[in-house]
């Protein structure tokens, strides 16, 4: 039933067809969305696990042991099979965006201001290679998932448990000898540290030409101290401070890393080559 006295504000006609832009759909795809909501804040919906909640522990860690801007967590609440997350968004742009306006004066800037912040992370330090919630690590980057693997979640404690790990991914690529001796040189990943594990143009934000913060925690964890380096973003190398840089693991790394996606390739057999016997 129609209100009594039904109230019909005056409106021009370009005002009338004129959606009201509240919210922006920002990234879809088979396992998140994420909205923006209004300029503050937003929305990011994914399905509900055991586990789905640890991108907030790992910003209310880091917010309990440095200074590193990140989203601030509002609140969070499943709904049916779905779990959502409303956070302060940190202000500015990703660095892919702003990219083309950017100095090299801004990107030293950018580069030592982020390099500051991960040097304080480098001190959240753990006997495991875990997330913060004690399940195994995830990032396929580093353990790629395997057909006949039993599990997708990997802890280990020990560098040879790591080395296994990794080895199982390339064992049958390599004679068995050969593999012994490349993954004899496996850079220690003790102590296991804190890692963002998704350091990218994508995830790097900034404001006005300098770092304003970090989004997309969902992969943080404990990881080999060497990760973080080695699975970052190759644009702020030549910014970041030395201190960071793991230059033995991550010539290792990248070896490693066309052994187990490339095999067989003539690329891939001069790498091994060149560091098995050309190593210094």
């Amino acid at each position: 039933m129609p209100a009594r006295f039904p109230f019909k504000p005056a409106t021009s006609v370009n005002e009338a067809t004129k959606p009201l832009e509240a919210c922006e759909l920002l990234i879809a795809d088979s396992q998140r969305q994420i909205w923006a909501v209004g300029n503050r804040f937003m929305i990011k919906v994914k399905p509900y696990h055991a586990g789905c909640k640890v991108e907030i522990d790992n910003v209310s860690l880091v917010q309990r042991h440095t200074n590193m801007p990140a989203p601030t967590i509002i609140r969070s609440w499943k709904d049916d099979d779905r779990f959502f997350t409303l956070q302060k968004r940190v202000p500015g742009e990703t660095l892919e965006a702003a990219l083309p306006r950017l100095t090299q004066q801004d990107l030293t800037k950018i580069g030592e201001d982020l390099g500051q912040h991960l040097y304080k992370m480098r001190r959240i330090q753990n006997t495991r290679m875990e997330m913060v919630n004690g399940t195994g690590v995830v990032d396929w980057r580093l353990l790629k998932p395997v057909p006949e693997a039993r599990a997708d979640r990997y802890s280990v404690e020990t560098d040879g448990q790591l080395a296994g790990l990794l080895a199982h991914r390339i064992r049958g690529h390599l004679e068995e000898s050969l593999l012994e001796e490349f993954m004899s040189q496996m850079p220690s990943g003790q102590p296991y540290t804190f890692s963002h594990s998704d350091l990218h143009e994508g995830n790097i934000m900034v404001k006005d030409g300098k770092f304003s913060g970090l989004i997309d925690w969902d992969l943080a964890g404990y990881y080999p101290i060497w990760w973080e380096s080695v699975n970052a973003t190759s644009l702020l190398d030549p910014y970041l401070s030395p201190g960071l840089a793991c230059p033995q693991a991550l010539r290792w790394f990248n070896v490693y890393q066309a052994i187990r996606d490339a095999p067989g390739e003539a690329e891939t057999l001069e790498k091994l080559g060149n560091y098995l016997y050309k190593h210094e």
